[in-house]
């Protein structure tokens, strides 16, 4: 137990080191290019990458988590799943290159025929690098694959930089994309060990897909309805739209990846490893919802408060439409952190098939703003997302008592006293704070934030808190010992 606590502990923290170095890497490389390109230019490649991201789930096939989960794989099983990723990829890239000219027409725009061929490379590209980036996660490697993340997104951030500065447009952000999958697929191949063997076997295959075709069913219709969004409102309005859309639904991502991402990436493998022990299981799962309640919610609050500025200042004036949107979009923060790790809870005890189940019944749900949407506008539409994402946490949370015999009631208290704190000291703070643009009382906000949610969590001695406290004291006490 001491030993996969000190594994978990070790990947936990190189992953929020390559992830919050990623996403300030990031941040900066978006803060530049949205200065130099316009709404509509960022709406049009996202309309061209709708299809690409959906059908990129078809390159894994679902084998990426069955490895994980699988006990005993050997040279064989990743040999043979790897054949079959570069054989998806290359039928897909050839399919979506014959068929962009469909996606065009579907939007009125010859421009994304153009741009969907372009993307239709990274199929082929990342198809290389599944089984080495599954093998390092298996072995909770997240040192290796923070590196790379971070190594390829400055080298192509910097190079789609230079060609937006040039003035080529949108082609700066293809650019950005098909160098980003390269760079990555080549700094794999030289840090993993494993590398395929000229061996494939059809009954290694067979051993995964009981687990592997459920969690590609769910991946792909979770990737569709995630996609749907900008599918819809691509169609329904313009491109610039769609732009402002994006920009501040990409900006909500980065929080939501902050609060927990590093934390369910690293629980899904120990989850994982102690899937046979009931009662072991079901600690580490409720701790791990608490942590990730507490630190998205405490985001959620910063950044609702400070939105405006954030999105004028980092951006400029041209992309004050997207203010609304986000302010919106952060509500609802807390619940896609809390849904991951149910899904990860679900795949770690290898009921892919209970969770595709219960996850048509929340994709069902998520369709349902797009009928205001289409009736009514977009405003509307907004408002059916906030709603829609509070009902899907709260059936999440069924189904997991259900399948996994966790109660209701303590995944309720991992969460609510969180969500509930934080909209008070929110509703306190607009009361007593102008809500004007302005830097000073931004500061003011979220100074006044941050101050009462510690001081929530330091006077009930919250498991965030104590956790925290712990890792400082370890922190502590291995720079004394430097």
């Amino acid at each position: 137990m001491a030993s996969l606590r000190s594994k978990a502990g070790k990947a936990l923290g190189w992953d929020l080191i390559g992830n919050y170095s990623g996403q300030i890497t990031g941040l900066i490389i978006s803060i530049l290019l949205a200065r130099l390109l316009d709404p509509s230019e960022f709406g049009i490649v996202g309309m061209s990458l709708v299809f690409i991201n959906v059908l990129n789930i078809f390159v894994d096939l679902g084998f990426a988590s069955a490895l994980v989960q699988n006990k005993n794989n050997t040279s064989l099983t990743y040999s043979s799943v790897f054949y079959i990723n570069i054989l998806a990829g290359f039928a897909l890239a050839g399919a979506i290159f014959l068929a962009a000219p469909l996606v065009g027409k579907f939007y009125g725009n010859e421009q994304v025929t153009t741009l969907v061929r372009f993307f239709s490379i990274t199929f082929v590209v990342n198809s290389f690098d599944i089984v080495q980036r599954t093998i390092l996660r298996r072995k909770l490697d997240f040192r290796a694959l923070s590196i790379r993340a971070l190594t390829s997104q400055i080298i192509a951030g910097i190079a789609a930089i230079t060609f937006a500065f040039k003035g080529f447009g949108v082609y700066a952000l293809v650019i950005q994309n098909i160098l980003a999958a390269v760079i990555n697929t080549l700094i794999l191949w030289k840090v993993t060990e494993w590398y395929p063997k000229l061996e494939f076997s059809w009954k290694e295959v067979k051993k995964l897909t009981s687990f592997s075709a459920y969690v590609f069913a769910e991946s792909s219709l979770s990737q569709l309805i995630q996609q749907a969004d900008t599918l819809v409102v691509g169609k329904l309005f313009s491109p610039a739209t769609l732009g402002f859309f994006s920009r501040a639904n990409s900006l909500n991502s980065l929080i939501n990846k902050n609060s927990a991402q590093s934390i369910t990436k690293v629980f899904f493998p120990v989850l994982s490893a102690i899937q046979d022990d009931d009662v072991r299981f079901k600690q580490v799962y409720l701790k791990a919802v608490n942590i990730i309640a507490g630190i998205s919610i405490f985001l959620t609050g910063i950044f609702f408060l400070c939105g405006e500025e954030v999105i004028i200042t980092l951006f400029g004036e041209k992309w004050e439409p997207s203010v609304f949107i986000f302010k919106l979009l952060i509500i609802t923060g807390f619940a896609y952190p809390i849904s991951l790790m149910i899904v990860n809870a679900f795949l770690a005890k290898g009921k892919s098939k209970e969770n595709f189940k219960y996850g048509n019944i929340r994709k069902i749900l998520r369709l349902m703003p797009f009928i205001p949407a289409f009736l009514y506008g977009f405003e509307e539409y907004l408002y059916a997302l906030v709603g829609i994402s509070f009902i899907n946490w709260l059936l999440n949370n069924y189904f997991v008592t259900r399948s996994l015999g966790v109660s209701f009631v303590e995944q309720a208290k991992a969460v609510l006293p969180y969500l509930l704190t934080a909209g008070a000291i929110v509703s306190g703070i607009h009361l007593i704070v102008p809500r004007e643009r302005s830097i000073i009382f931004a500061c003011i906000r979220i100074s006044l934030f941050v101050t009462s949610f510690s001081l929530y969590c330091y006077l009930f001695n919250t498991l965030m808190y104590s956790e925290f406290m712990l890792y400082r004291s370890k922190l502590w006490e291995k720079l004394k010992r430097a």
